[in-house]
């Protein structure tokens, strides 16, 4: 149910090489990377947004920050930041923000969107692990909690035990019998062990 960190794999064209902007770019991206494997988020943070300020691969940044605000706690600065990198065509980043957003419902127990969402990650790829896994947990969690709605609530009656039971219940009491009459017999010699 762990949130995917995919990092930025970005390959950068012989044209970007070249340019000091595309340059400072690709620092900023791995640095950006490098900081969030390591757990400085904030640093993370910080190369993100600097390299948002370039303007390429704003949906890769976006996504990037929501993991980082996500790693934060901060929930809705997350989703904020997934949903800006909802619209590309990359199947892959979709399949990614999907996949996050889901796991997300499940920690919040809004069982049906994580479904929804899991199922729509599953449609871009359906060979994925995880989230065939979370998709079949918030299904269940969907459907015993409809199943717990739908059963009339009254109060549940005292069930007659079954010879096995009775069985059980009187061989621990006349353990506990035995407990308190053995103890009542115990007589503790003091030995210089004691002292």
């Amino acid at each position: 149910m762990a949130i995917r960190r995919g990092l930025i794999l970005l390959i950068l064209g012989s044209a970007s090489i070249v340019s000091c902007s595309g340059l400072r770019m690709g620092w900023l991206l791995w640095n950006g990377n490098r900081y969030f494997a390591e757990g400085n988020y904030q640093e993370a943070q910080l190369a993100y947004l600097q390299a948002l300020e370039m303007g390429q691969y704003r949906e890769w940044i976006h996504y990037n920050l929501g993991n980082v605000y996500y790693a934060l706690g901060e929930r809705k600065a997350a989703l904020e930041e997934w949903d800006k990198a909802l619209g590309v065509e990359d199947s892959r980043l979709r399949f990614s923000v999907l996949f996050n957003k889901g796991v997300l419902a499940l920690e919040e127990g809004n069982f049906k969107e994580a479904e929804k969402l899991f199922i729509q990650a599953l449609e871009l790829d359906s060979t994925h692990p995880a989230a065939k896994v979370n998709l079949e947990y918030a299904s269940l969690k969907l459907s015993s909690l409809q199943a717990q709605a739908t059963k009339p609530q009254s109060t549940p009656k005292p069930s007659k035990l079954d010879d096995e039971g009775e069985r059980l219940l009187h061989y621990i009491r006349q353990r506990e019998s035995n407990r308190w009459i053995a103890s009542d017999k115990l007589v503790v010699e003091e030995s210089a062990e004691d002292w």
